[in-house]
Protein backbone atom coordinates (compact mmCIF):
# COMPACT_ATOMS: atom_id res chain seq x y z
CA UNK A 1 0.00 0.00 0.00
CA UNK A 2 1.25 3.19 -0.21
CA UNK A 3 1.36 6.20 2.14
CA UNK A 4 -1.42 8.08 0.89
CA UNK A 5 -3.41 4.70 1.61
CA UNK A 6 -2.32 4.04 4.85
CA UNK A 7 -2.78 7.76 5.23
CA UNK A 8 -6.59 7.10 4.48
CA UNK A 9 -6.43 4.07 6.86
CA UNK A 10 -5.97 6.61 9.19
CA UNK A 11 -8.37 9.10 8.24
CA UNK A 12 -10.96 6.42 8.69
CA UNK A 13 -13.39 6.45 11.62
CA UNK A 14 -12.80 3.56 13.04
CA UNK A 15 -14.19 4.06 16.74
CA UNK A 16 -17.61 4.59 15.06
CA UNK A 17 -17.15 1.36 13.43
CA UNK A 18 -18.02 -2.41 15.15
CA UNK A 19 -15.90 -5.19 14.32
CA UNK A 20 -16.69 -8.90 13.93
CA UNK A 21 -16.08 -10.39 17.05
CA UNK A 22 -16.71 -8.71 20.84
CA UNK A 23 -13.19 -10.26 22.06
CA UNK A 24 -11.32 -8.22 18.96
CA UNK A 25 -12.15 -4.62 18.91
CA UNK A 26 -12.53 -2.35 16.13
CA UNK A 27 -8.95 -0.61 17.12
CA UNK A 28 -7.27 -3.34 15.77
CA UNK A 29 -8.41 -3.17 12.18
CA UNK A 30 -5.88 -0.20 10.90
CA UNK A 31 -3.17 -1.96 12.86
CA UNK A 32 -4.52 -5.92 11.63
CA UNK A 33 -4.25 -3.68 7.90
CA UNK A 34 -0.83 -2.30 8.60
CA UNK A 35 0.83 -5.78 9.23
CA UNK A 36 0.55 -7.43 6.05
CA UNK A 37 0.90 -3.70 3.77
CA UNK A 38 4.29 -3.16 5.73
CA UNK A 39 5.47 -6.77 5.72
CA UNK A 40 5.49 -6.61 1.82
CA UNK A 41 6.53 -9.24 -0.25
CA UNK A 42 7.68 -10.79 3.37
CA UNK A 43 4.52 -10.81 4.49
CA UNK A 44 2.85 -14.22 5.42
CA UNK A 45 -0.31 -15.97 6.16
CA UNK A 46 0.13 -15.11 9.64
CA UNK A 47 0.11 -11.37 8.52
CA UNK A 48 -3.19 -12.00 8.15
CA UNK A 49 -4.50 -13.94 10.59
CA UNK A 50 -6.01 -11.03 12.34
CA UNK A 51 -7.72 -9.70 9.97
CA UNK A 52 -9.74 -12.27 10.13
CA UNK A 53 -10.62 -12.08 13.49
CA UNK A 54 -11.23 -8.83 13.11
CA UNK A 55 -13.54 -8.69 9.90
CA UNK A 56 -15.43 -12.37 9.73
CA UNK A 57 -17.53 -13.29 11.89
CA UNK A 58 -18.50 -16.20 10.68
CA UNK A 59 -22.18 -16.19 10.86
CA UNK A 60 -23.14 -14.59 7.62
CA UNK A 61 -23.07 -11.11 8.64
CA UNK A 62 -21.12 -7.78 7.52
CA UNK A 63 -19.65 -6.20 10.50
CA UNK A 64 -18.84 -2.35 9.42
CA UNK A 65 -15.62 -2.33 10.03
CA UNK A 66 -15.39 -4.66 7.59
CA UNK A 67 -17.11 -2.53 4.86
CA UNK A 68 -14.77 -0.11 5.99
CA UNK A 69 -11.74 -2.01 5.08
CA UNK A 70 -12.71 -3.40 1.81
CA UNK A 71 -11.06 -0.96 -0.01
CA UNK A 72 -7.44 -1.23 2.09
CA UNK A 73 -7.94 -4.99 1.76
CA UNK A 74 -8.35 -4.77 -2.21
CA UNK A 75 -5.71 -2.65 -2.52
CA UNK A 76 -3.48 -4.99 -0.25
CA UNK A 77 -5.03 -7.86 -2.69
CA UNK A 78 -3.66 -5.81 -5.85
CA UNK A 79 -0.58 -4.72 -4.69
CA UNK A 80 2.36 -7.14 -6.66
CA UNK A 81 4.63 -6.56 -3.71
CA UNK A 82 2.36 -8.67 -1.95
CA UNK A 83 1.44 -11.52 -3.97
CA UNK A 84 3.28 -14.67 -3.53
CA UNK A 85 6.52 -14.68 -5.59
CA UNK A 86 8.12 -17.71 -7.39
CA UNK A 87 6.60 -20.51 -8.82
CA UNK A 88 7.43 -22.59 -5.48
CA UNK A 89 4.97 -20.92 -3.12
CA UNK A 90 2.47 -19.96 -5.76
CA UNK A 91 2.39 -24.24 -6.36
CA UNK A 92 1.83 -24.37 -2.38
CA UNK A 93 -0.79 -22.49 -2.64
CA UNK A 94 -2.49 -24.36 -5.03
CA UNK A 95 -2.16 -27.18 -3.54
CA UNK A 96 -3.10 -25.56 -0.10
CA UNK A 97 -6.47 -24.13 -1.56
CA UNK A 98 -9.77 -25.16 -2.05
CA UNK A 99 -11.64 -22.44 -2.40
CA UNK A 100 -11.98 -22.10 -6.47
CA UNK A 101 -12.65 -18.47 -6.52
CA UNK A 102 -8.89 -18.24 -5.08
CA UNK A 103 -7.49 -20.99 -6.77
CA UNK A 104 -8.22 -19.14 -9.96
CA UNK A 105 -6.30 -16.18 -9.57
CA UNK A 106 -3.30 -18.44 -8.34
CA UNK A 107 -3.66 -20.55 -11.25
CA UNK A 108 -3.84 -18.21 -13.72
CA UNK A 109 -0.89 -16.50 -11.87
CA UNK A 110 1.19 -19.70 -12.25
CA UNK A 111 1.00 -19.20 -16.16
CA UNK A 112 2.72 -15.71 -15.72
CA UNK A 113 5.02 -17.01 -13.38
CA UNK A 114 6.18 -19.94 -15.15
CA UNK A 115 6.57 -17.79 -17.83
CA UNK A 116 9.37 -15.70 -15.73
CA UNK A 117 10.95 -18.84 -15.26
CA UNK A 118 11.28 -20.49 -18.06
CA UNK A 119 14.76 -19.83 -18.78
CA UNK A 120 15.75 -20.34 -15.22
CA UNK A 121 13.43 -23.07 -13.90
CA UNK A 122 12.99 -25.89 -16.00
CA UNK A 123 12.11 -28.19 -13.16
CA UNK A 124 9.32 -25.59 -11.66
CA UNK A 125 8.11 -25.19 -15.42
CA UNK A 126 7.22 -28.64 -15.29
CA UNK A 127 5.83 -28.47 -11.84
CA UNK A 128 3.22 -26.12 -13.61
CA UNK A 129 2.62 -27.94 -16.73
CA UNK A 130 1.85 -30.90 -14.24
CA UNK A 131 -0.87 -28.94 -12.70
CA UNK A 132 -2.24 -27.95 -15.55
CA UNK A 133 -2.43 -30.91 -17.28
CA UNK A 134 -4.26 -32.27 -13.94
CA UNK A 135 -7.00 -29.37 -14.31
CA UNK A 136 -7.18 -30.21 -18.01
CA UNK A 137 -7.94 -33.80 -17.51
CA UNK A 138 -9.94 -33.74 -14.06
CA UNK A 139 -10.64 -30.22 -13.27
CA UNK A 140 -13.86 -28.41 -13.70
CA UNK A 141 -15.07 -26.38 -16.76
CA UNK A 142 -13.89 -23.00 -15.36
CA UNK A 143 -10.18 -23.96 -14.09
CA UNK A 144 -10.40 -26.16 -17.33
CA UNK A 145 -10.42 -22.77 -18.98
CA UNK A 146 -8.16 -20.65 -16.53
CA UNK A 147 -5.83 -23.56 -17.52
CA UNK A 148 -5.83 -22.86 -21.35
CA UNK A 149 -5.34 -19.20 -20.46
CA UNK A 150 -2.52 -19.61 -17.90
CA UNK A 151 -0.88 -21.93 -20.31
CA UNK A 152 -0.50 -19.39 -22.95
CA UNK A 153 1.79 -17.37 -20.88
CA UNK A 154 4.84 -19.96 -21.42
CA UNK A 155 3.30 -21.77 -24.37
CA UNK A 156 1.38 -19.64 -26.99
CA UNK A 157 0.89 -22.74 -29.26
CA UNK A 158 -0.84 -24.93 -26.23
CA UNK A 159 -4.59 -22.50 -26.29
CA UNK A 160 -4.81 -23.22 -30.19
CA UNK A 161 -3.68 -26.80 -29.90
CA UNK A 162 -6.85 -27.06 -27.18
CA UNK A 163 -9.19 -24.31 -28.93
CA UNK A 164 -11.86 -26.92 -28.74
CA UNK A 165 -12.07 -27.05 -24.38
CA UNK A 166 -12.47 -23.12 -24.22
CA UNK A 167 -15.16 -22.79 -27.29
CA UNK A 168 -16.91 -25.64 -25.89
CA UNK A 169 -16.98 -24.64 -21.67
CA UNK A 170 -17.71 -21.29 -22.99
CA UNK A 171 -20.53 -21.69 -24.97
CA UNK A 172 -22.43 -24.24 -22.74
CA UNK A 173 -25.18 -22.30 -20.83
CA UNK A 174 -25.48 -24.67 -18.06
CA UNK A 175 -21.77 -23.65 -16.53
CA UNK A 176 -22.26 -20.20 -17.15
CA UNK A 177 -23.21 -19.65 -13.72
CA UNK A 178 -20.44 -21.39 -12.20
CA UNK A 179 -18.34 -18.39 -14.03
CA UNK A 180 -20.31 -16.44 -12.01
CA UNK A 181 -19.79 -18.20 -8.47
CA UNK A 182 -16.12 -17.98 -8.80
Amino acid sequence: MTAISLEALDAVPWDRLESALPQHPVEGVPRALRRPALGGGAATEEHCYPLSFCLAAGNGRVPSAATAALPFLVALAADPGTLADGVVPLLERWRAETDPAMRLPVLLQLGWVAAEAAQADARSVEEVRAVLDGVLRDGEPVMKVAAVIAWAQFDPQEPVRRIDLPVETLSDLAVRPRFEEI
